[in-house]
């Protein structure tokens, strides 16, 4: 994409989706200060069997999302990324009100997974604006589109904490998929997609484009430019990357060039910057492991703060206020800190923003370990949500600058299973980790992954560009 497809409507799609996402999430969120006490309230006996049962129903969602992210991809690709948004937002509504209906935590466990498959609506949005984005732009429009996402997860728990007072326990998830329903009405009547034509034939596109130098023909005409054109007056031209003529046989075709001749050397027909991943493949790889890593440590922690928050104040009776406002106060960081790193990370580079904000997040979380008042929890929580903030935009925003626009969705959308992944395996693992270790080492261990996502991130850092313009194409 050149950075205009779409962009009548860019900004009208960015704001709805910004709305949708919010919504969403906001439904999504609500149960995660409830969640422990839903899941003793299906059966769950003990304290070991609920921290391990909530990691196991909170990350189920997030399990068959990952294994369907590559496809609904593909199908926005081929069929549209709005029908997505729409088969997303109806498909987690009707999810969502069925997972209130639920008697045990069997059930819910298969409710969560229904959830996941028919969703995906943040995700989605995040691949339409990606996608239909100037270039110039995408790391601010993804910056604002994340600012959705954390306010539903500051205003979900904050719900949560005193839905189930208001309304009870199960007629919380009703309320939850009426609100992801409102999402459904505002994509199908307010998104407005701008689809490009389908990629014509290669002799089409030069004989319509009418190129006047021979070596555009050879770029129209091949993937990567080093096949024969045919110019206006029908004669036969070859040229290899260079310009320089390619050697022609007995037989009028281009011969094959000798493996020992220095001046025509055997060259890849395949062109890194339109095919595959882009002409840095490990470059891209090394950004899906930190998207994975990142969420797998913003997840570890999420179904085992209400039981924390019961251990640092176990005379509490409103634990499950308090613990929306340590969940909601970490999104609120990251609503803070957003936009500023992704302008930040437009103008210095994406990859010096992504190691620094892994890096601070680390410390954080390993002072969260010592904490002994729900206080100094809340600090430090907002500390970790302004340092991962702007993270998953500069990811998403470096990963769509480094692959062909061909593939945009494709990849994108494989950087959502990575998300997924990290989302499904950090609850689990928190989960087992609190109840054979206790608390307090969910978050030493989660520390330790986001150092390990430090060094990863700088090793893979891309070499510092020598111009300006360069700069900004690497990230």
């Amino acid at each position: 994409m050149n950075g205009t497809i779409g962009s009548q409507h860019w900004r009208r799609n960015l704001f709805v989706c910004l709305g949708g996402s919010f919504t969403t999430i906001v439904a999504m969120t609500m149960l995660l200060p409830y969640l422990p006490i839903y899941v003793e309230h299906l059966g769950a006996d003990g304290h070991a069997a609920i921290v391990r049962w909530s990691g196991v129903a909170y990350a189920a969602t997030f399990l068959t999302a990952a294994l369907t992210a590559p496809l609904w991809g593909r199908l926005g690709d081929r069929f549209g990324r709005k029908p997505m948004l729409v088969r997303a937002s109806l498909g987690m509504a009707v999810a969502m009100a069925l997972t209130g209906l639920a008697q045990n935590v069997e059930q819910l466990v298969l409710l969560r997974l229904l959830t996941g498959l028919l969703g995906g609506y943040s995700s989605g949005s995040m691949i339409l604006v990606a996608a239909q984005t100037p270039k110039a732009h995408s790391a601010w429009a993804l910056g604002v589109l994340s600012i959705g996402v954390m306010a539903g997860s500051v205003v979900g728990p904050l719900v949560g904490g005193v839905a189930p007072e208001l309304v009870g326990v199960r007629a919380s998830f009703l309320v939850a998929g009426g609100v992801i329903f409102v999402a459904f009405l505002a994509t199908m009547f307010g998104i407005r997609e701008e689809r490009p034509r389908r990629a014509e034939a290669p002799d089409a596109v030069a004989d319509e484009a009418a190129p006047t130098h021979r070596g555009d023909q050879a770029l129209s005409a091949g993937e990567g430019g080093d096949a024969g054109a045919t110019d206006r007056d029908g004669e036969t031209t070859t040229a290899d990357r260079d310009g320089a003529p390619a050697p022609i046989g007995r037989d009028g075709r281009a011969a094959s060039p000798d493996r020992s001749d220095p001046v025509h050397p055997i060259r890849s027909t395949r062109n890194p910057a339109t095919s595959g991943w882009g002409a840095d493949p490990r470059r891209v790889g090394i950004l899906l492991a930190v998207a994975s890593l990142l969420m797998f440590a913003t997840m570890s922690l999420e179904p085992i703060v209400t039981v924390f928050v019961r251990e640092l104040d176990p005379g509490t009776s409103h634990v499950a206020t308090l613990s929306g406002v340590v969940m909601a106060v970490g999104a609120l960081g990251s609503i803070a800190s957003a936009p500023r790193l992704g302008r930040l990370a437009d103008r210095i580079g994406h990859g010096r923003v992504i190691t620094g904000g892994l890096a601070g997040a680390a410390v954080l979380l390993g002072l969260q370990a010592a904490t002994q008042e729900v206080w100094q929890l809340i600090v430090l929580r907002f500390g970790v949500g302004f340092c991962l903030g702007g993270l998953m935009p500069s990811v998403t925003a470096a990963i769509r600058h480094a692959v062909p626009d061909a593939v945009v969705g494709r990849v994108l959308g494989l950087s959502v299973s990575a998300q997924f992944a990290g989302q499904v395996l950090g609850p689990v693992t928190g989960g087992v980790v609190a109840g054979a270790f206790g608390m307090r080492s969910v978050f030493v261990m989660t520390a330790l992954v986001l150092v390990a996502g430090t060094l990863v991130s700088r090793v893979g850092a891309p070499p510092r560009p020598s111009s300006p313009v360069a700069a900004v194409d690497a990230g």
